[in-house]
């Protein structure tokens, strides 16, 4: 009975603090993080796959729209540092009209915040994005089950000139501090 309490404090205090982390999108590839009363808006347009800014082609006065998201996948807080795991979504295509305007380019962050929400660490996984023939392999879903985060996605399926490989991902919320755990290899290309 008395090993079991220091795991229920434990795991709620995972949970408890996974509530107060909330995130939104600042606009043009931003994140607004909330912990309580702190905020920090984190800029992550470099590393976002797709287009953060679209337009309709068939529109003669062609507005630009900020097409950028992002949701909380995990946060938790361990030995004075924040974890967090965003999913992060924009456009496929400028162009909503032109090749893969219809389809959305995904980016998974893994960023070790200090207290203050800054920055200390951070790790990039692009696993859809159509116009570089990324995609998620069928039965693949980018979110947790049971405390781990676990999905593969596929490279080159398309492209007849470059080697096909396959990446699997794996990140565990009781691990936060190892981030993402990524394995790429090389395949024969499935023939359909």
């Amino acid at each position: 009975m008395f090993r079991l309490i220091p795991i229920l404090i434990l795991l709620l205090s995972f949970s408890t603090f996974a509530q107060n982390i909330k995130v939104r999108s600042a606009g043009n590839g931003k994140v607004r993080i909330t912990s309580g009363k702190t905020q920090s808006i984190i800029n992550l347009s470099k590393d976002m796959a797709g287009c953060l800014m679209t337009y309709d082609g068939t529109d003669p006065k062609r507005r630009k729209f900020d097409s950028t998201s992002f949701d909380l996948i995990d946060s938790v807080k361990k030995d004075g540092s924040i974890y967090v795991v965003l999913l992060g979504g924009s456009s496929g295509n400028c162009n909503v009209q032109g090749q893969c305007g219809a389809s959305e380019s995904s980016t998974l962050f893994w960023l070790k915040l200090s207290q203050t929400l800054k920055v200390q660490a951070k790790q990039v996984v692009i696993p859809e994005d159509c116009l570089d023939d990324i995609n998620l392999t069928d039965d693949s879903l980018i979110k947790m089950n049971k405390g781990v985060l676990s999905f593969e996605f596929e490279d080159n399926l398309y492209r007849q000139t470059l080697d096909y490989t396959v990446t699997k991902l794996i990140y565990k919320h009781s691990e936060p501090e190892k981030g993402f755990d990524i394995k790429t290899e090389k395949r024969d290309r499935p023939k359909n």
